[in-house]
C-alpha cells in the first residue's frame, strides 16, 4: 500500500505531503482556520498608538498566527517583528 511522506513549511503554514507511489504532491488542507492574509499578499500596518497606517507591505511570512512583514526591496520590517493580523488591513479592506 503506497504510503506518503509530509512536509511542513513554516513560512506559509502548510503542510506539503508527497506520496511513495509517484502521483502528484499536493498541500494538506490548514489545520487550525488557516489565515487571513498568505505571503506575497499586500497589507498596510496601522499602529494603534498613533492611528496611522504604514505601507503598503508585503506579508513575508505566516507563522502561529502572526506575519512578518517586508517592503518592495525584501527588507524585513522592523527588523522581522511578527504582527498580529488585527493590526494588519489588505489593501482590498482599505477604509
Amino acid at each position: 500500500m503506497p504510503t506518503s511522506t509530509s512536509v511542513h513549511s513554516v513560512y506559509a503554514e502548510e503542510d506539503f505531503s508527497f506520496p511513495s507511489d509517484g502521483l502528484k504532491p499536493f498541500v494538506d488542507k490548514p489545520k487550525g482556520g488557516g489565515y487571513k492574509f498568505k505571503v506575497a499578499d499586500t497589507v498596510y500596518l496601522r499602529l494603534a498608538s498613533a492611528g496611522e497606517e504604514e505601507g503598503p507591505y508585503l506579508v513575508a511570512r505566516a507563522q502561529g498566527g502572526k506575519y512578518a512583514l517586508c517592503d518592495d526591496n525584501d527588507k524585513m520590517v522592523k527588523g522581522g517583528q511578527m504582527f498580529d493580523e488585527a493590526v494588519l488591513v489588505g489593501v482590498t479592506h482599505r477604509v
